[in-house]
């Protein structure tokens, strides 16, 4: 599972065309990444199942904030310098999560 989902995101994703459009499919990847990884438990041991599973949230988060950055470049009403503060932040917050669980456990 791993292994194919892996592929998808390196290799297929970029030829996706460009912008709004490859992040909005990423996305919904990302959603299908969550889904099959809670399903499935890929992994023996529950605690990496979790841990998968909370990377998989990481990585929609990443592709969301990527929607958001492509969005106000198409549009004058977002104010992106202001908010990229906040943006970087939740980023940030949503890796470091991830990252503190994996040394948790």
């Amino acid at each position: 599972v791993d292994m194919y989902r892996r592929i998808t995101f390196m290799s297929l994703v970029p030829f996706f065309g460009k912008g709004v459009v490859r992040a909005g499919i990423g996305t919904c990847l990302a959603l299908l990444s969550i889904v099959l990884y809670r399903e499935a438990c890929p992994y023996q041991n529950g605690s990496r199942n979790v841990l998968a599973v909370a990377a998989q949230y990481q990585i929609l988060v990443v592709f969301l904030g990527a929607i958001v950055i492509e969005l106000s470049k198409l549009t004058d009403d977002f104010d992106f310098d202001s908010n990229n503060v906040g943006l970087g932040i939740c980023l940030f917050c949503a890796n470091l999560l991830v990252v503190g669980m994996a040394g948790y456990m």
